[in-house]
């Protein structure tokens, strides 16, 4: 259907697709719904080159590499530009890279001047594959401003410190340790890691370090473990309490206020 379709057209699945290792190429404007079905190959799954210019909405899967062997990605933007709205993305790993305890595939991917754009979906971390990643030096752009992230944490730089959410986005973590991307400011940072709260920055391990003005609710934050907070310039505001510290707590409070 994608080969056959004209620039400007919106193609809905209507079945599941499976496809071979090469997958399918998009040279041309499209917008594909998955209309609450899955798509798969034993490779590569969606592959936007030079001209072409992809907009996935809808739910559904998007699955590369599902033998678990070789190289596949869900969406490689190789040249071109992808933009995804909707749906649920992951990737096998490779069987023969797993055997050296390496990562090896790419669930998003850029490559060639290749642009992604993800703006929601979800994004399932497996073993031994990176959820997001693009070819180093190539020009590439990845930027999310949306979407719940499986067992990672878009707000951590990769191996190339290239950093991929949006100015102004920022990263939350619920209590299944997955993460969501919202418009927001980071707050605080531990080890050189951002948060949004600070009750998440102090669930992490070691020193808090303030990056922004915070109120805290009348309720205020229980401390019940070791905690050092760095005001770092920085100002906590209540209307009621800001720390409760309970009984095993142990707070300290460094740097200085404006």
């Amino acid at each position: 259907a994608i080969e056959a379709a004209e620039a400007g057209d919106k193609i809905v699945l209507v079945n599941n697709i499976a496809l071979d290792e090469a997958g399918v190429i998009v040279d041309k404007t499209i917008t594909l719904d998955l209309n609450n079905y899955n798509i798969e190959s034993v490779g590569e799954t969606i592959t936007v080159i030079a001209g072409g210019d992809l907009t996935i909405i809808g739910n559904g899967n998007v699955t590369g590499n599902t033998d678990n062997y070789g190289s596949g990605s869900a969406v490689w933007a190789k040249g071109g530009k992808a933009t995804i709205k909707g749906g649920t993305y992951s990737t096998g790993f490779d069987g023969e890279t797993y055997l050296l305890d390496a990562h090896s595939n790419d669930t998003i991917y850029t490559s060639l001047g290749g642009e992604i754009v993800i703006e929601d979906g979800t994004f399932v971390q497996t073993d031994y594959v990176w959820v997001l990643n693009e070819k180093a030096n190539n020009q590439n752009t990845l930027t999310v401003k949306g979407g719940t992230f499986v067992g990672f944490n878009p707000s951590v730089a990769n191996d190339a410190d290239e950093y991929y959410l949006a100015e102004g986005f920022v990263a939350t973590k619920d209590a299944e340790g997955n993460y969501a991307v919202v418009e927001g400011e980071w707050v605080a940072e531990v080890g050189g890691i951002k948060y949004a709260t600070l009750a998440e920055a102090l669930a992490a391990d070691g020193e808090v370090v303030l990056v922004a003005d915070i109120e805290v609710a009348a309720s205020g934050l229980t401390i019940a473990t070791t905690e050092i907070i760095n005001l770092n310039g920085k100002t906590l505001t209540s209307t009621g309490d800001i720390f409760v510290v309970v009984a095993g707590g142990d707070l300290t409070i460094n740097g200085q206020f404006v």
